[in-house]
C-alpha cells in the first residue's frame, strides 16, 4: 500500500512540475463554493451554501449565498486583482492564496495592530 501511495504522489509531482521559476499561481477563474471560514466572525446562516465566483474578465468577485432551498439570500460584487502572488478584494484587502488540487485557501494579511482579524477561507472547486 506504502508503495502505491509514494507511486502516485511521484506522478502527481511529474504532472504537476512547470517550467516557470516563480510561485504565481495567477488569479482564480470559476466557481468555488465555501467550505471553511475561520475567524473571529458569526457564524453563516444554517443551512446556507456560499459560492465564490471569480470571473478574469470583468475582473470581478459575485458572492452568492444561497439558502437550503436554493433560493438567494445575498448577492455580492467585489473587484479582485493581484498583487505579486498575492489576491486583493474589494477596497484592498489583502490575502495569501494557497492551491492544493481544488482547495483554494485564502488567508487575510492582517493588521498587526488591530487583534481579532485574522481570516482564513478555504474554498472547494
Amino acid at each position: 500500500m506504502r508503495n502505491i501511495i509514494l507511486a502516485l504522489f511521484g506522478f502527481y509531482m511529474i504532472l504537476s512540475c512547470t517550467n516557470d521559476d516563480g510561485d504565481n499561481f495567477g488569479l482564480p477563474e470559476g466557481t468555488y463554493r465555501l467550505v471553511e471560514r475561520v475567524c473571529f466572525c458569526g457564524p453563516p446562516e444554517e443551512g446556507s451554501t456560499e459560492h465564490w465566483i471569480f470571473d478574469n474578465e470583468a475582473n470581478t468577485l459575485t458572492i452568492r449565498i444561497v439558502d437550503g432551498d436554493g433560493e438567494l439570500i445575498e448577492s455580492r460584487e467585489l473587484f479582485y486583482g493581484s498583487k505579486g502572488n498575492n489576491l486583493v478584494i474589494g477596497e484592498g484587502a489583502e490575502f495569501v492564496q494557497k492551491r492544493k488540487g481544488s482547495v483554494l485557501e485564502l488567508t487575510y494579511l492582517d493588521d498587526p495592530g488591530i487583534a481579532d482579524d485574522e481570516v482564513v477561507v478555504r474554498l472547494v472547486r
